[in-house]
């Protein structure tokens, strides 16, 4: 009785080190990806600021006034997250491959992001990143 109760425990504590090892090593593979989404969506967010900062302003009152962004701000944090983006390429080049296999192109958007940023007037720019970083939902990878 006492060497079936070791057996079940022994299999017990490899089945466990073994989901153990299968968590490290999806969160290692995955950190990656996680990473570029997340600068993805900052992408996109800085985009966003940039277009409404660019829009047409409405007579707005008091404390709801957003504060507008000074050009040299808004061009410094756009070539750094192309250089962010850049940086992920060139650091997890597996996982930058992956995401290209699943339409988004940190590269091309890095790139954009960078020249966006030394030369802010092309809107061109920014249709490019929307379209390597795939903002639509419906855009297809191509």
């Amino acid at each position: 009785m006492s060497s079936l109760f070791s057996n079940w425990v022994e299999g017990i504590g490899i089945e466990l080190m073994l989901f153990g090892l299968a968590w490290l090593a999806w969160n290692l593979a995955t950190r990656h990806l996680q990473h570029f989404f997340d600068l993805r969506l900052r992408v996109r967010r800085h985009i966003e600021r940039m277009a409404d900062a660019d829009a047409p302003t409405r007579p707005v009152q008091g404390a709801d006034a957003a504060p507008r962004r000074e050009p040299a701000k808004a061009a410094e944090v756009t070539g750094a997250l192309g250089f962010a983006l850049l940086s992920f390429a060139q650091r997890a080049p597996l996982s930058a491959r992956f995401a290209k296999l699943l339409g988004y192109d940190a590269v091309r958007a890095g790139d954009q992001l960078v020249s966006l940023a030394r030369d802010g007037e092309l809107v061109f720019r920014c249709r490019a990143v929307g379209e390597a970083l795939r903002f639509r939902e419906d855009a297809q990878p191509q």
